[in-house]
């Protein structure tokens, strides 16, 4: 399952669909072409829609949201 990235150009900061297989690699920003390491996913809470970083692999678990407590996967 694909997860987001968010490019690590301070002047970009976009947001960047990566596929799994790519975990931990070095990827380019479809938008400005900065390389940097797919690390972290963000996923957002369906509950408060608050955003947070997952490392990328651990983005199929389940996870708690620090803002509301909700647990989603």
């Amino acid at each position: 399952m694909p997860f987001i990235v968010q490019c690590e150009n301070p002047n970009c900061r976009k947001y960047n669909l990566v596929e799994d297989a790519l975990c931990g690699q070095s990827v380019e920003c479809l938008i400005c072409k900065t390389a940097f390491r797919a690390d972290n996913a963000i996923r957002a809470c369906p509950q408060c829609a608050a955003k947070m970083r997952v490392p990328c692999s651990a983005a199929a678990q389940r996870v708690q949201c620090p803002k509301c407590g909700t647990v989603f996967q």
